[in-house]
């Protein structure tokens, strides 16, 4: 489902497809003990040169045990950052960072009690905005905000 709502121009996803293991799709690491979904990696990284797409992962969100997400320099053309993110509870690390989100920025982030590091920063021209810093409260273990909105 998560992969419908995305453009995917450079195909990174081509492996996500049927009802099989998601641990075998391109990006998605799982836990070797539970195979439960533990990373995704869709971030996209810059060179010099040239945009060098690598380091990629995801799976149709199958997994409330998610640890890792880097969603950072994509381009989401706008939209705003998706409210359901706050439900991944066992999320550690979130980098958003440079991946053109608007709007403001959901206050069901505040539900991700275990994390550590969130990347907030964007040097677009779309930005976001935050409403108020209350939803920062719960964000208890919060070690790492790169927030430059």
């Amino acid at each position: 489902m998560f992969k419908q709502d995305l453009k995917d121009p450079s195909n990174r996803l081509l492996s996500w497809v049927g009802e099989g293991d998601c641990c075998n799709w391109t990006g998605v690491v799982c836990d070797n003990l539970t195979g439960h979904v533990r990373e995704l990696h869709l971030g996209n990284y810059y060179s010099d040169e040239y945009l060098n797409y690598s380091l990629y992962q995801e799976s149709s969100l199958c997994g409330k045990h998610l640890s890792y997400m880097d969603l950072s320099n994509n381009d989401f053309g706008g939209i705003q950052i998706p409210s359901f993110l706050g439900s991944l509870r066992s999320l550690r690390y979130l980098n958003l960072s440079d991946s053109k989100f608007a709007g403001i920025i959901p206050h069901q982030l505040g539900n991700l009690s275990s994390l550590h590091s969130l990347g907030l920063w964007s040097k677009s021209y779309y930005g976001m905005k935050v409403e108020n810093l209350q939803w920062l409260s719960g964000l208890s273990s919060l070690q790492n905000l790169d927030m430059s909105v």
